[in-house]
């Protein structure tokens, strides 16, 4: 009696090959799907990348800015220390001319007294 085809028992070598296509198909599934994840991986990387360098123009936008400001408050404190230097001596002065006055002030009205008296 003569088996079909499906039932008849493989010779070695066919069972060899089945087996090492089954292997090859399963190599191939596998590759095909690191192929997959790692395009993936490159699109998320290179959007990685754009956020990165965008985040940078960004940073390096903001730390100009913050030394031109640094630059202005620097010379405005410059300017106001100036200003407070000048304000103290003349407040030295006229409060040294208002002593002098008030001195003066009351050698007038001594005198004054002195000669209404007569």
């Amino acid at each position: 009696r003569l088996l079909s085809r499906k039932h008849r028992p493989l010779s070695r070598q066919h069972r060899l090959l089945s087996r090492q296509h089954h292997l090859y198909s399963r190599q191939h599934c596998l590759l095909s799907r690191l192929h997959r994840l790692s395009s993936r991986q490159d699109r998320l990387l290179s959007r990685q990348h754009r956020l990165f360098s965008r985040q940078h123009r960004l940073f390096s936008r903001q730390d100009r800015l913050f030394s031109r400001l640094h630059r202005l408050f620097s010379r405005q404190n410059r300017l106001f220390s100036r200003q407070h230097r000048l304000s103290s001596r003349q407040h030295r002065f006229f409060s040294r001319l208002h002593r002098l006055l008030s001195r003066q002030n009351r050698l007038f009205s001594r005198l004054h007294r002195l000669f209404s008296r007569r």
